[in-house]
């Protein structure tokens, strides 16, 4: 359990607590977020700690009004209709959980609302489905809500990459909505080892840090598919189930579907292989060695940490946290930030272990220390002390 998912379940859990004092329709539970981010799995972990009877319906772009009241099924041989999980949940009251809301046509969503808002619902084979059949004369076709009926929706987040409807947007005022987020880095970690006990720490870590750059490509648009935490525990469970595969077949199977995409298979290439894993790739290489080379390298230094440090020509546009009388004298903080380093032994048998890029930076100073730990000082945005530790030097 993670907090993040522990957040969501204790908001459903109250609001089934006030769906039960009330009975009021407004208390209908919406999870929304990106696809893979658990929203199923948290909605069944919910339904079965409190035993609660569930109808599961998925919607999709080409669902009707008709099949979202009744669905074909074969008994005995004979091709018969029924009811469909939405009129079960309404009569016997259970939960329906509505699955792929967001894909649903406008006109059924439009049924849907008139039902958790109004009560009401006509059938196609006439009935009618009423908030209190006691309010009508005539009851032989009435079918009335169920005081236990709930339902839990789970949708997807609106625009890019997704393409359904906005679903927050047309029915997120009947909903008490809790937004599913993909859990933090340490979560993550305690996820992946109780999915993969025997898999080493270091390479789950890498994989988290690489589903972290992919995650934020995803966000500034240059990545297409969502890579989520579905992904990442599908990775961590093929090298629990088949330790002898190895990393790489089993990241292969989660973006092999990139490999007919030249620019994403680029972009996955580059990422994975900055963190020392490299990806297949459907064309074929010779093994490449790259030989050493000179480096020049300045003398080097030690200055021990919290020192303050003069800089002979500050720049104007610097900001810095805090400064001294003297006006040539900045007070160093250290910060963290993810590094832009590449692991040139991925794909190169070589002497060259890895390189980090430094050309946004106006370093002033390097500085290395005894535990192999490297600092550097840098005059742009972020301005400060920037550290990169041992092994792996983020």
């Amino acid at each position: 359990d993670t907090d993040e998912h522990l957040r969501c379940m204790k908001g459903l859990l109250l609001d089934q607590a006030m769906h039960s004092l009330v009975k009021s329709p407004g208390f209908h539970s919406l999870l929304i977020g990106n696809q893979g981010v658990g929203k199923n799995i948290l909605t069944y972990a919910l339904l079965n700690a409190t035993s609660t009877e569930m109808e599961y319906m998925q919607l999709h772009r080409d669902i009707t009004i008709y099949s979202l009241t009744v669905q074909p099924s074969v008994i005995d041989g004979i091709l018969s209709y029924t009811d469909s999980p939405l009129v079960k949940a309404v009569k016997h009251g259970r939960v329906l959980l509505l699955d792929e809301c967001d894909k649903c046509p406008l006109e059924v969503l439009s049924i849907l609302r008139s039902l958790l808002a109004d009560g009401e619902m006509i059938l196609s084979d006439g009935r009618r489905i009423v908030a209190d059949a006691s309010q009508h004369a005539n009851t032989n076709n009435l079918i009335e809500i169920h005081k236990d009926f709930r339902v839990i929706a789970l949708a997807n987040r609106g625009g890019f990459p997704f393409h359904g409807n906005n679903f927050f947007d047309d029915c997120g005022d009947l909903f008490q909505t809790q937004y599913v987020d993909n859990p933090s880095g340490e979560n993550q970690l305690q996820m992946l080892q109780s999915y993969a006990p025997d898999v080493d720490r270091k390479i789950l870590e890498k994989l988290i840090a690489c589903f972290e750059d992919l995650k934020r490509l995803n966000a500034e648009g240059h990545l297409q598919y969502p890579y989520s935490t579905r992904e990442l525990v599908s990775i961590a469970k093929h090298m629990q189930a088949f330790p002898r595969d190895g990393i790489v077949s089993a990241i292969g199977n989660v973006v092999s579907f990139d490999h007919f995409n030249d620019r994403a298979f680029t972009q996955l290439r580059i990422i994975f292989e900055r963190h020392g894993i490299p990806l297949k790739s459907n064309q074929k290489h010779d093994i490449r060695l790259s030989p050493a080379k000179s480096l020049t390298l300045k003398q080097s230094h030690e200055i021990p940490l919290g020192e303050v440090i003069h800089v002979t020509q500050p720049t104007e546009s610097v900001v810095v946290d805090q400064f001294s009388r003297k006006p040539e004298t900045i007070i160093i903080h250290s910060q963290q930030f993810n590094s832009l380093n590449t692991n040139h032994r991925a794909t190169v048998f070589t002497e060259h272990r890895m390189s980090i890029d430094c050309t946004s930076m106006d370093l002033r100073q390097v500085i290395t220390c005894p535990d192999k730990s490297i600092h550097t000082l840098s005059m742009n945005s972020p301005f400060g002390l920037m550290s990169f530790h041992p092994p792996h030097y983020q």
